[in-house]
């Protein structure tokens, strides 16, 4: 089977406190998301992951696998949100393939200023 790359631009350069629009993944593996901050200041765009089964209510998933440092003995650190603080940066998390929902959103808060834009990644 041919895995095909999806890449999604899901909130591009906004300014404020933003939930981007539903994204349909079912059926898709290999989810990760991408949040870009810019222009700024100071202050920390934080981004998180909102997760549904009937596209109308989404809860916070807390189980991005962040990319932190750990040892081999350790498991993947698992979180509600992923966090870029007082300068431009990017920041990548993975959702673990046994996820079980339909459908997706991706949430940045902003704290002071700066853009922020987030991209949705996985395969079909």
């Amino acid at each position: 089977m041919r895995k095909i790359p999806v890449t999604l631009k899901v909130l591009d350069a906004v300014t404020a406190t933003t939930t981007s629009e539903t994204v349909d993944v079912g059926g898709a593996y290999g989810l990760s998301i991408q949040g870009v901050r810019a222009n700024d200041a100071g202050g920390t765009s934080t981004f998180s992951l909102l997760v549904s089964n009937d596209g109308t209510t989404f809860i916070t998933y807390n189980g991005l696998i962040t990319n932190v440092t750990n040892t081999i003995g350790q498991t993947p650190v698992r979180a509600a949100s992923v966090a870029v603080a007082a300068s431009d940066g990017t920041v990548l998390a993975k959702v673990d393939d046994f996820f079980g929902f339909r459908y997706v959103q991706v949430k940045v808060t902003e704290t002071a200023d700066g853009t922020h834009s987030a991209y949705l990644h996985y395969y079909v």
